[in-house]
C-alpha cells in the first residue's frame, strides 16, 4: 500500500508540474548537485519495488561529475523513467540508469530489458 500510495503522490506533483509548465509558472531552482549521488539516490529509492517485481535495478553514475541544475526537477524526470521502465521490465529483468560525462555537458539515460512498443 505504501509503494502504492507513494506512486499516486508522483503522480499527482507530475500533474501539477505539468500544469505550472503550461501556464509558464515553473521556477528552476539551479545548484551544482552530484551528477552520480542524485542517480544512487533515485534508483535507491527504486529498490524495494524492483526486488519485489524481480527486476535488477543498478546506477552507473560517474564519479566527480556535478552540474547546475534544478535537482528536485530532475530526479522528478529521471524517477518517471525508472517508474515506466520497472512497469515494462518482466520479472528477471534489468533497468540500467547511467549517467554520462560529456565535457560541456551530460547524459543521463535509463535503459531496460522490458518489451518495449512499436
Amino acid at each position: 500500500m505504501r509503494e502504492e500510495t507513494e506512486r499516486l503522490a508522483r503522480l499527482a506533483e507530475d500533474l501539477l508540474v505539468l500544469s505550472r509548465v503550461s501556464a509558464g509558472g515553473l521556477p528552476l531552482r539551479r545548484e551544482s548537485i552530484d551528477i552520480a549521488r542524485l542517480v544512487d539516490e533515485t534508483v535507491g529509492s527504486f529498490a524495494s519495488r524492483a526486488e519485489g517485481l524481480g527486476v535488477e535495478l543498478a546506477g552507473e553514475g560517474t564519479d566527480g561529475l556535478s552540474a547546475l541544475v534544478d535537482g528536485m526537477r530532475l530526479r522528478q524526470a529521471v524517477g518517471n523513467l525508472i517508474d515506466n521502465a520497472l512497469r515494462s521490465t518482466g520479472t528477471g529483468g534489468r533497468v540500467t540508469v547511467a549517467a554520462t560525462d560529456h565535457g560541456d555537458r551530460f547524459e543521463l539515460t535509463v535503459t531496460d530489458t522490458g518489451r518495449g512498443f512499436p
